[in-house]
């Protein structure tokens, strides 16, 4: 790897996943089970690796997409970037402060209103009090939830949450921003709105990493973009020569889809 900056490098990036792994409060009925008359021992966890060997970099400023089919890799991918989860082996390094919308229900409180969720998101990006209310507006505007704005976010649709949790990390300073799936449950007014932000804090040096199966939308959006297949990068290069070599191979044939293209 190179010594120039970077947003995000990963180097070497595994993750293995235990199957048959017996969880800690069911360990020890598990244990005395096996030491009775003609109990079959237990059977060893049986590993499966979501990831293997994965590295690249991305510098900072510019919009970078993640495909790849179900089950690819990129979800855990983005797990790790956002720090939620630890590879098993290589390591992962993220410059700046990091907004992720991965899943909307594990990021909001459910039980806060969305002004609470609005300051509780602030402090954990580490920001003043005076820092968010310098902003309050321009995400109440941008997220036009003002009627709920007061309301416990259990009560908002998948649409009002995503709304809240995009204006929140666009307008509040985020080095790099990990959406995963996130515009598809926009309506298209604001999926346009969120494109603009987007390509707005790319110009202004943010990096964003963007996941979708979106192919039209990736290519116009992102700068370049990685492939994932069955848990390794496949190709990283230029968004519409990628988009069109990974479409062509996607539906090559008479066989129907595939997965992954050469690099």
């Amino acid at each position: 790897m190179s010594n120039h900056p970077v947003a995000i490098r990963c180097e070497g990036i595994g993750k293995r996943f235990l199957l048959n792994y017996t969880d800690p409060y069911h360990g020890l009925r598990a244990k005395l089970a096996g030491m009775l008359p003609g109990a079959r021992p237990n059977a060893a966890p049986v590993g499966l690796w979501a990831l293997r060997d994965v590295s690249f970099e991305i510098p900072p400023g510019g919009v970078f997409g993640v495909v790849g089919s179900n089950g690819s890799g990129k979800s855990i991918l983005l797990r790790i970037l956002a720090r939620v989860t630890k590879p098993t082996t290589g390591r992962a390094e993220v410059h700046g402060a990091i907004g992720s919308i991965l899943q909307l229900g594990a990021m909001l409180v459910p039980d806060l209103t969305g002004r609470e969720n609005i300051y509780q998101i602030g402090t954990l990006l580490r920001l003043s009090r005076a820092a968010i209310d310098r902003h309050f507006d321009e995400i109440i505007d941008f997220s036009g939830i003002e009627s709920q704005l007061d309301s416990l976010v259990r009560a908002y649709s998948a649409g009002m949450q995503l709304r809240l949790a995009f204006a929140v990390f666009a307008y509040l300073d985020s080095d790099v921003l990990l959406l995963d799936e996130a515009l598809s449950v926009a309506d298209e007014e604001f999926r346009i709105r969120c494109i603009e932000r987007i390509r707005g804090m790319a110009a202004r040096g943010k990096t964003i990493v963007v996941v979708s199966h979106e192919m039209a939308m990736m290519a116009d959006l992102c700068d370049q973009i990685l492939v994932m297949d069955h848990g390794r990068l496949q190709a990283f290069g230029d968004a519409r020569d990628i988009v069109g070599k990974y479409l062509d191979h996607q539906f090559a044939g008479t066989g129907g889809p595939r997965t992954g293209i050469q690099p």
